[in-house]
């Protein structure tokens, strides 16, 4: 779902289930991989799931399960992700560096009228959550892949949104917080508790 206040949409956060550890996998659905409009054109660890129409893939990390059906001779578009993948995905995989641009922790690049910004997602070396602004129409999603919801990196993406004007005052601060706000704070612990049950899961 998505998160509005004052009439504009907020961030909206997806969690990948894959905890890393063998034996599990991210999730292989085509609805989930794709984003929605206005931002369509975009592919998330989907390479098993490639649309003629779409141009820009990105990667949050470079674990098989998440790199599955990307290859050396993958021609179809862009593959965005962290320098540390890059690496990666050139010495294993083969991906030559023509495909790929890279975007670290901290960064901004905009592609087709899209502000994607990246955050570290605190999963393995490397690993990215992408924040996502359709720059005509406010239009923000936060893909969060796998990732640690650590203090850290909680407070990481308050910061990011805070900047963007996302968030009116982040649920940390000591003033009360608006509704907007309480039900972002809210979504993001049941997902962080969420992911704390799915990995305990898998423990």
């Amino acid at each position: 779902g998505s998160w509005r206040g004052g009439g504009r949409q907020r961030a909206r956060a997806r969690l990948g289930r894959s905890s890393g550890r063998a034996g599990t996998m991210a999730t292989q659905h085509a609805s989930l991989k794709r984003l929605r409009p206005p931002l369509s054109g975009f592919i998330v660890d989907g390479f098993n799931f490639c649309e003629a129409d779409v141009r820009h893939y990105l990667l949050t990390h470079a674990h098989s399960d998440h790199t599955c059906g990307l290859h050396a001779s993958f021609d179809l578009g862009t593959v965005y992700c962290s320098s540390v993948t890059a690496r990666v995905l050139r010495a294993t995989i083969g991906l030559p560096e023509k495909r790929i641009t890279t975007i670290d922790v901290g960064q901004s690049i905009e592609v087709e009228g899209v502000q994607i910004t990246a955050l570290d997602a605190g999963h393995c070396p490397g690993s990215l959550m992408f924040l996502l602004e359709h720059l005509a129409t406010g239009h923000t999603a936060l893909h969060t892949g796998d990732m640690r919801a650590s203090q850290d990196v909680r407070e990481a993406v308050c910061a990011a949104l805070l900047r963007r004007g996302l968030l009116r005052l982040c649920h940390r601060c000591n003033h009360s917080p608006s509704p907007t706000t309480s039900a972002i704070a809210a979504t993001a612990a049941a997902t962080a508790a969420a992911a704390a049950t799915d990995a305990a899961g898998h423990a």
